[in-house]
């Protein structure tokens, strides 16, 4: 039996549910996974508002504590303390930086979407534009400690692992591996549900930054389907908007999939949508496309980030490089016409939500790299 530490410096909270769903399914085929508790949230939170308050008051630049190196320190000191009585073969972190300073002996692997410096790569306008420069470099500089420091690194994407050579001069790309990621919201029922239905179109947007997220083409196009004559209902998830709620269009506000009565509305969200809407500017993956695949829903998305990994055009849904409305409803309008088309797709996501991008998968992929990793070192 494999006895493997788990931590999170949020511990198994966090709105997209990642971190719970990795502690539920590394546990089996002879691997126990035990929480390591964070510290006190209350003190991480105080120094994080102490640091915001002042470095915009000074400068009007963010500084990001989370990346900083006090941070890091903070938390790779808590993770030797625990550590301490050698009770774990192996230790698994969330985010590669939480052990830029570790000084352990216990063998630590990782387990993230992204790199830091892939985010400002892919976000300059709202990492490069409003973050200090101080901070920039400190969170690129913790991680490329912590790649060094690291046994393997499991990356959701394999776009994600790429980005590790431009930005941190790491040759060691053997220890990345990309092994996916899984969906959050699933019903095993073993039904595919009709999305064709030509007079009343269900149309999903989810995203936590309206702009960004391409809340306004999201709109634009549902409108633009409208003047087709296709009936739309939008529904919106996530950032507030500034388009009011109408007979047509619902906002529903930020839902947390960990929240039982959020999660159910969630479901019929999902269930009564044909198409989830990504037309996002800016974009390292996306775990509502996987929710879509498992809950019958086809995928639009820009082909950005490490989102052409998950939806291969008119294949499994589509990639929408024109950022305009007109071009978004001209490519749905002329497959949710096509009720064979639409459910084809909808049968092939749903097979690939079972086969690939569920954490079981993911979390077999861990377990059996870690086991091979403590073997060799016996």
């Amino acid at each position: 039996m494999i006895k493997i530490g788990f931590f999170s410096p949020y511990g198994l909270s966090g709105f997209s549910g990642v971190n719970a769903a990795l502690h539920k399914h590394l546990s089996g085929e002879g691997c126990q996974c035990d929480l390591i508790s964070p510290p006190p949230p209350w003190r991480a939170n105080l120094v994080k508002r102490i640091f915001y308050k002042a470095t915009r008051q000074l400068n009007g630049l963010q500084y990001l504590w989370e990346k900083g190196v006090s941070r890091c320190r903070y938390y790779s000191r808590h993770i030797d303390q625990s550590l301490a009585d050698g009770n774990y073969d192996a230790v698994l972190i969330t985010g590669t930086e939480n052990c830029s300073f570790c000084k352990t002996n216990v063998p630590l692997y990782s387990y993230g979407d992204s790199f830091f410096g892939s985010r400002v790569d892919l976000y300059p306008d709202q990492v490069l534009a409003k973050i200090h420069p101080r901070s920039i470099h400190e969170g690129i500089h913790v991680q490329q400690l912590a790649l060094h420091r690291l046994r393997r690194i499991y990356i959701s994407f394999q776009w994600a692992v790429e980005r590790a050579k431009k930005f941190y001069a790491y040759q060691g790309l053997e220890k990345i591996e990309a092994v996916g990621i899984g969906a959050n919201l699933y019903q095993d029922t073993g039904i595919v549900k009709n999305t064709s239905d030509n007079e009343n179109l269900g149309l999903l947007w989810i995203g936590a930054d309206w702009q960004r997220k391409g809340g306004d083409l999201a709109v634009e196009t549902a409108i633009a389907l409208r003047n087709m004559g296709i009936q739309v209902k939008l529904n919106l998830v996530g950032a507030s908007h500034p388009v009011p709620d109408g007979t047509w269009i619902k906002h529903h506000g930020f839902l947390d999939p960990q929240n039982g009565e959020h999660r159910k509305r969630l479901f019929d969200i999902f269930f009564e949508s044909s198409v989830l809407l990504l037309p996002t500017k800016a974009d390292l993956g996306s775990l509502a496309t996987l929710d879509a695949f498992a809950l019958g829903c086809v995928p639009a998305a820009s082909p950005m980030g490490s989102i052409p990994e998950i939806i291969v055009n008119d294949v499994n849904g589509w990639l929408i490089a024109p950022y305009s409305a007109h071009e978004w409803a001209k490519v749905i309008a002329r497959n949710v016409r096509n009720s064979k088309t639409m459910k084809e797709m909808v049968e092939r996501n749903q097979l690939l939500f079972k086969t690939k991008w569920n954490w079981f998968n993911v979390c077999q992929k861990i377990r059996n790299g870690i086991r091979e990793d403590i073997a060799m070192r016996k």
